[in-house]
């Protein structure tokens, strides 16, 4: 979709919202976790973070209720790590203790305040994410689901979901498979692409990299 650039893989309608997934699985790795390198750090001039941000942005000027999930068959990093020099904790524990809190927060209409230990890594991802007064709506919308299992697992649910907002529309459930598939086949693509001119580039990189 033109209009949802980043957070198209799939798109759910309902009267109620707007759900826009973006699928990372990883094809043959599914044990290596996201990190914080992956989710914050630039690729092809932006980060994952910074991609999702710009999606919600773009969407939210249609359906200002948008929720971005991005979905991931892979565990979220329990390693700190350092993301643009900055030493960050572990995605798990910015997972949990920044993002999951302040959705709540924003969901139940109360203000969010990072825990004080916290309120740096706070800072940079609203730098990262390249927002200022929108930074935490954005978060509100947004849900990181880790560990969803294999595509089939995920097509399950999608299925499951569609059920329940459309009935027994089994074109609907062929579509979403389609488009599923398709996003999983692009991305084992790119990632091979990646692979092999790390390689050329460094015979001794690390061939467990992730997108």
């Amino acid at each position: 979709m033109e209009d949802a650039p980043h957070v198209d893989d799939v798109v759910v309608f309902t009267a109620q919202r707007a759900t826009f997934y973006q699928v990372k699985h990883a094809s043959g790795d599914e044990a290596q976790p996201l990190t914080n390198s992956d989710l914050f750090a630039r690729r092809d001039r932006l980060s994952l973070w910074r991609k999702l941000a710009n999606g919600w942005v773009a969407v939210r000027t249609t359906h200002s209720d948008a929720q971005i999930q991005l979905v991931t068959n892979r565990p979220l990093s329990i390693q700190a790590s350092t993301v643009d020099g900055r030493p960050f904790p572990a995605l798990s524990e910015i997972v949990s203790r920044l993002l999951t809190s302040c959705r709540e927060a924003v969901n139940s209409g109360t203000t969010f305040t990072p825990p004080p230990e916290l309120k740096e890594t706070w800072e940079h991802l609203r730098v990262l994410a390249g927002l200022t007064n929108d930074f935490d709506a954005f978060v509100g919308s947004l849900l990181i689901v880790p560990r969803a299992g294999s595509i089939e697992d995920l097509l399950a649910s999608l299925r499951t979901h569609l059920t329940r907002l459309v009935g027994d529309q089994r074109e609907g459930w062929s579509l979403v498979d389609t488009l599923v598939h398709l996003v999983v086949a692009t991305a084992a693509s790119s990632l091979s692409e990646r692979r092999r001119i790390d390689r050329e580039r460094d015979p001794h990189k690390n061939e467990n990299k992730q997108w």
